[in-house]
């Protein structure tokens, strides 16, 4: 009996994962019609895309939105504009981050305790409660409208922090880091030559979130930007969709071209991105 108790268990929880893997391929492929949708409407004609009832495949596939979207506005400056908030935002985010990640994590400290438990609830304050402010002080050193500007308020990343502390406090052993004490290595030393590597999947995962989080921000490049060329591509994008007089066509053309830095960073460094999240998911 419990021979054929133990075989009746078993098939049910094959069936159980089977039904599992289902439920996740269908809602895997249910995430990705808007992707397809957004892909294919950019070939389309403005009055085939707001047709009804809709269309999946253009009936008359047309490369209008990109050539309008590439002879009509800046891109070019938006893609530069970007890529130099994008490159500072990062760089900057994942030194902040990751040496405060540790500290917090491997340190006690006068007021350790309270500064991270200021970290954790700036969590909690709107960016739009800030947003004046922010302008104010940036205008003050006359910042505004220019990249650097741009990048300030994404440079040290509550969240990124939160993050790697969680990641350091299982990834980096605290006794590997008393030996290396004992054996007269400084804290420095300790950081860049042990701990680094070891925090490495982390580094990843909080300079691919930077990286995105920099590149999809629309409202402080929108505010601080005085001309249209000096819009981040992500906010051009924005503008062409909104407005007195929006472009649809090219808004959905910017929106497929935007999209791909980041599919290809994921794809490029999805080994140590799913890493870097099981470990925090499992140990943290």
């Amino acid at each position: 009996m419990s021979a054929v108790f133990r075989s009746r268990q078993a098939t049910v929880r094959r069936g159980t994962i089977v039904w599992v893997y289902v439920a996740l391929v269908i809602s895997s492929l249910a995430s990705l019609v808007p992707l397809v949708w957004m892909f294919l409407a950019s070939f389309k004609s403005v009055g085939e895309i707001f047709r009804s009832p809709p269309t999946l495949l253009p009936e008359k596939p047309t490369l209008n939105n990109y050539q309008d979207l590439f002879q009509t506005v800046p891109v070019g400056a938006w893609i530069v504009n970007s890529a130099t908030t994008v490159v500072v935002a990062t760089v900057v985010a994942v030194i902040v981050c990751t040496a405060a990640g540790y500290a917090f994590a491997k340190f006690t400290f006068l007021g350790s305790k309270l500064a991270y438990a200021l970290i954790v609830g700036s969590l909690a304050v709107p960016f739009a409660v800030i947003l004046t402010p922010l302008f104010a002080q940036l205008a003050a050193f006359n910042l505004l409208g220019n990249p650097l500007g741009m990048a300030i308020p994404f440079l040290a990343p509550p969240l990124g922090v939160i993050a790697m502390r969680q990641y350091a406090v299982s990834a980096v052993p605290n006794e590997i880091l008393e030996a290396a004490r004992m054996d007269g290595a400084g804290e420095l030393h300790i950081f860049a030559r042990i701990a680094a590597p070891l925090l490495a999947p982390g580094v990843v995962v909080v300079a691919v979130w930077a990286f995105f989080n920099m590149f999809v921000a629309y409202l402080w490049p929108f505010v601080v930007a005085f001309s249209n060329e000096q819009f981040t591509f992500t906010a051009g994008v924005g503008a062409l969709a909104s407005g007195l007089a929006p472009r649809p066509g090219m808004a959905i053309a910017g929106a497929v071209l935007g999209a791909l830095p980041t599919l290809i960073l994921l794809v490029a460094l999805r080994r140590y991105f799913t890493q870097g999240l099981a470990v925090g998911a499992l140990k943290g």
